[in-house]
């Protein structure tokens, strides 16, 4: 696996994801919620890495008053439980493993 991490923390066993938002999705960052995109990209990011947290920090330029009720101005951390991050990954892995196991059947049945 491959990432491009936006920047890694120095000092720490983390690194940073820094996204902008609009307008238009305001209301998935309310009350401090983080998107389940985003938190399934740090996930890969943690993965990759081997780091141990991922903080994610957002830009709201049109969204103010969500901004300063979400963030207050600072940087929420998020981390991932170890467990559900290796329960994830064994799962993406045993539907790859399903899915080769398939192809390679179905083209042994039914050759050109």
């Amino acid at each position: 696996m491959i990432t491009d991490v936006d920047r890694l923390v120095v000092g720490e066993d983390a690194g940073l994801e820094c996204k902008t938002a609009s307008d238009y999705n305001a209301d998935k960052w309310k009350d401090g919620e983080i998107p389940p995109h985003y938190l399934i990209q740090c996930c890969h990011y943690m993965a990759v890495t081997g780091k141990s947290a991922w903080y994610i920090a957002a830009s709201m330029a049109f969204c103010a008053e969500v901004s300063k009720k979400s963030f207050a101005g600072a940087v929420v951390p998020y981390q991932f439980p170890f467990l559900q991050m290796g329960l994830f990954l064994l799962v993406l892995f045993g539907m790859v493993v399903v899915l080769s196991v398939w192809m390679v059947r179905r083209q042994k049945s039914n050759p050109w």
